[in-house]
């Protein structure tokens, strides 16, 4: 449990068991299974949450640093930049869900292709709280 990548595994199930719970999205794909699906170009993203009219996909970061989060970025953007296409659902807007907020300049490069930021440092069932809480409000 001391390695990093444990809390990653822990704060996406933790997102999967709180949103599924709430009974509104037709369905909730997971990154492993994007990727047997339709290819590695889809591993940046963590979930895709499918409601009747849209789509919203999902980045859980769970790290104590931003090393590689301009990587990270890029990555989930060109991931999200296909789905269109595959789903034939408009994506009602990206979520990128962290530990750390994200630098100023990755924040706007987020907002220019509408995926909007949740944070928390000190709490990952708080994280996951605001992370629900906004998708439940936010849904158009």
């Amino acid at each position: 449990m001391t390695d990093p990548k444990n809390f990653g595994y822990i704060v996406e199930q933790l997102f999967y068991d709180n949103i599924s719970k709430l009974g509104i999205f037709i369905d909730i794909k997971h990154e492993k299974e994007l990727i047997k699906t339709y290819g590695f170009s889809y591993s940046s993203i963590d979930y895709i949450l499918i409601l009747k009219d849209g789509i919203i996909p999902v980045q859980i970061k769970y790290r104590g640093s931003r090393r590689r989060e301009t990587i990270g970025v890029d990555n989930f953007i060109s991931s999200i930049s296909k789905l269109g296409d595959i789903f034939n659902k408009p994506i009602i807007y990206g979520l990128w869900i962290s530990r750390l907020r994200p630098f100023d300049d990755n924040e706007s490069l987020l907002g220019l292709h509408n995926i909007r930021c949740v944070d928390d440092f000190h709490d990952m069932n708080r994280l996951i709280e605001k992370s629900v809480d906004y998708i439940v409000h936010n849904l158009g």
